[in-house]
């Protein structure tokens, strides 16, 4: 029971949300949805090439990378 309320919970505040964005953003929301999308992939981006030049780095020194 707990459950199926804090289900219909997380309904509700999706709903307001999304209406909330609707209501105020209008004809903009898809723009600023966009440019947050965009701002989103480039940073994770940005992380996932720290993340493979340091596992790159380990492997050079361990002589593991294959060509």
């Amino acid at each position: 029971m707990i459950d199926a309320l804090r289900l219909l919970a997380c309904g509700v505040c999706a709903a307001a949300l999304a209406w909330g964005l609707w209501y105020w953003l209008g004809e903009r929301l898809f723009g600023v949805l966009t440019i947050t999308a965009i701002v989103y992939l480039l940073l994770e981006n940005r992380r996932l090439r720290k993340s493979l030049r340091t596992q790159e780095t380990v492997q050079t020194r361990r002589g593991t990378r294959e060509p």
